[in-house]
């Protein structure tokens, strides 16, 4: 349940609550949620919340999957970047109403946050999209989405070379 907080700055603040867990509840505002996403890529100002270098090794490959690197400290490894580096972030969700995402790309610069109720995964599906858009690889995380996409061209390509293939061997039966 999103509730709006009190605030002296005049700036509007909203609480999330998720899964009724308060622990897991965030005030925050966008500009706000913008500084934490920029201490993320490695500010170099001194008043950054986090070192580049802190923030780099946040993102170095501790845990992998199918052959690829997909966790880092706390953050998720989405896809390569062409200086060996990872487009990472972070999703929450709380089925059906929330469904939030976060990816950075600390070669470009570049950044985005989604924040969505009333649709379970359309923030995930927006973030996964731009980190094809961003490195050309899909979301390491999406490759169900990807495979589940590319199996009616697959079966029906196949149909149709079985098709032409019977038709093929008939008429050769014929002939001979």
């Amino acid at each position: 349940m999103a509730q709006p907080a009190s605030s002296k700055s005049g700036i509007c603040r909203t609480k999330v609550s998720l899964c009724c867990s308060p622990k897991r509840d965030m005030v925050t505002s966008s500009a706000d949620m913008a500084k934490f996403v920029l201490a993320h890529i490695g500010s170099t100002a001194a008043s950054a919340p986090l070192s580049p270098e802190f923030a780099k090794s946040m993102r170095a490959p501790l845990g992998r999957s199918l052959g690829f690197d997909i966790w880092g400290l706390g953050t998720s490894l989405y896809a390569p970047t062409g200086n060996g580096d990872f487009i990472f972030g972070h999703d929450g969700a709380n089925d059906p109403a929330i469904n939030t995402a976060a990816r950075l790309n600390p070669e470009s610069g570049d950044a985005l946050v989604i924040l969505v109720s009333g649709q379970s995964s359309l923030a995930t599906t927006l973030g996964s999209d731009w980190v094809f858009w961003q490195s050309g690889y899909p979301d390491l995380f999406a490759t169900d989405t990807v495979f589940g996409s590319m199996m009616v061209p697959a079966l029906s390509g196949t149909a149709v070379i079985l098709e032409v293939a019977v038709v093929l061997g008939l008429r050769t039966r014929r002939k001979a």
